[in-house]
């Protein structure tokens, strides 16, 4: 643990350093862009986000791996694959996850939803 990170009072429990969702985000969409390398659509390299297949708004996916995809900024996420979330993107992330882990993904979605609106 990096010596800033520790606390220095005499407990001698280490202190975490926080983050922001900007930061966690920010860091979160490099692991993503770095760990595909292009876009999953139509394989460029420039300009690449993280798109999230189930909507971040949920905090149980937010940070979950298995539910993002680097794609170029506009051709493949704003204007192509993020109004096609029941159609082809459905489509490739089934393939790319099998429907096992998909299914997981899903149940994690709407039990989320459900929480929030029993709230």
């Amino acid at each position: 643990m990096p010596e800033m990170w520790k606390s220095r009072s005499r407990n001698k429990t280490p202190r975490v350093k926080e983050w922001s969702t900007l930061k966690a985000d920010t860091e979160f969409s490099k692991l993503i862009r770095e760990r595909d390398g292009k876009c999953l659509r139509c394989g460029t390299k420039e300009q690449l986000t993280c798109s999230h297949f189930w909507s971040r708004k949920c905090s149980a996916l937010r940070y979950e791996r298995d539910n993002c995809i680097a794609l170029c900024a506009w051709k493949c996420h704003i204007f192509g694959w993020e109004k096609e979330k029941q159609g082809e993107y459905r489509d490739f992330m089934l393939k790319r996850l099998g429907t096992e882990r998909y299914e997981e993904l899903r149940k994690i979605y709407y039990q989320s939803r459900m929480s929030r609106k029993e709230s």
